[in-house]
């Protein structure tokens, strides 16, 4: 059991990196990091087309593709739902107006000579 006068307890194991023997970890301490940490989002059966009209976007503002379509996704979710804006345009007060909207338009297209 290994070199002569050692036993197999004495035997020392060389690794190719640096190793640290096992600690004790509370998971209790991590679970706020946890739920901290980076999210990754996988897109599967990407067009080639699509693929390479990003590939040439990020490459011609010379930014990694993952972070140009990070910029893009969030660029779309800032934007307003079209149901908000529905929802936001019907909770106003309706708009009046004297002469109706049909008659200002009419009298702008006699003027015209239509």
């Amino acid at each position: 059991m290994g070199k002569p006068g050692t036993s197999a307890k004495h035997t020392r194991c060389v690794l190719p990196f640096d190793y640290a023997p096992p600690v004790t970890v509370d998971v209790r301490a991590t679970g706020f990091h946890v739920l901290q940490m980076s999210k990754t989002i996988q897109i599967r059966d990407i067009p080639d087309a699509l693929y390479r009209q990003l590939e040439e976007r990020a490459a011609s503002e010379d930014t990694p593709m993952s972070v140009y379509i990070q910029r893009e996704l969030e660029k779309i979710l800032a934007r307003a739902r079209r149901r908000d804006v529905v929802e936001a345009i019907a909770g106003r007060p309706a708009v009046v107006l004297d002469p109706p909207a049909a008659e200002i338009i009419r009298a702008g297209r006699d003027e015209r000579g239509r």
